[in-house]
């Protein structure tokens, strides 16, 4: 019988996407499936929103426009 592995689930179809940002001594790293979009993006916002992070505004357009276009590339 095949079962799937710990972390992962039965559907091999569905997608994990990673993003990444290492700025200084900080990383940043997402992993979401397409349904998760929408959060991600909103989560990215919120890192950009705090100032204690390193995490720019620029930094938060820049990943959210290699998000977009993944999407677009996936569509």
């Amino acid at each position: 019988m095949n079962r799937p592995r710990p972390g992962t689930t039965a559907a091999s179809d569905t997608a994990v996407n990673v993003l990444c940002l290492v700025k200084g001594d900080e990383r940043y790293v997402w992993l979401y499936d397409n349904d998760q979009r929408a959060e991600m993006l909103r989560s990215i916002g919120r890192f950009a929103a705090e100032p204690q992070l390193e995490f720019s505004w620029y930094d938060a357009a820049v990943l959210c426009q290699k998000v977009r276009q993944q999407q677009e590339g996936n569509g």
